[in-house]
């Protein structure tokens, strides 16, 4: 039996888009994580995303923009996973 590979989504440009691909991403036997640069989506298209996250137990960083340590944040995160979806 093989170890689980460590995936992580990168929403940057289209944030609601790349909740929605972790959302589908779920269902994947990996241990997921998302980081989505600047703040977290509110609007109407992302609550029902960040709640099927939560219910998941997948992880949910916001990586502020324009901060030095955002982009030592997410260095590390993409260089400790197996797989990286950047949307």
């Amino acid at each position: 039996m093989s170890a689980s590979r460590r995936m992580l989504v990168v929403a940057m440009g289209k944030r609601v888009e790349g909740l929605r691909v972790a959302v589908g991403l779920t269902m994947a036997d990996a241990a997921l994580q998302v980081a989505v640069w600047g703040a977290l989506p509110d609007d109407e298209a992302a609550t029902p995303q960040l709640e099927a996250l939560e219910f998941g137990d997948v992880p949910v960083q916001s990586l502020p923009a324009g901060d030095d340590a955002s982009w030592d944040a997410l260095a590390r995160h993409i260089v400790d996973s197996d797989i990286v979806y950047c949307l």
